[in-house]
């Protein structure tokens, strides 16, 4: 299963503030000035502003990146009393 999580490239940004004045609650600036996730969008209002933020921006920076949902061979092995 395919997720979407939601990326900034920071070389393009040109820290003009859109993003985190449509979506501060998903995007913050770090030192240097550059947009920054803060969190993924965890509910539909969350997602909505995110795509906002998304279309506003002039240069870009902001996108969705389709990622894989952990397979089992990444998760953490089962307690030995659960393999028996």
């Amino acid at each position: 299963m395919t997720e979407q999580t939601v990326k900034v490239n920071s070389e393009a940004c040109i820290s003009c503030w859109v993003c985190v004045a449509i979506c501060g609650k998903v995007f913050d600036f770090d030192d240097d000035r550059k947009s920054k996730v803060i969190k993924q969008p965890e509910n539909e209002k969350e997602m909505s502003c995110t795509k906002e933020a998304i279309d506003a921006c002039c240069v870009e920076a902001i996108y969705f990146e389709e990622t894989q949902e952990n397979d089992k061979s990444e998760e953490a092995p089962e307690p030995k009393e659960a393999q028996k």
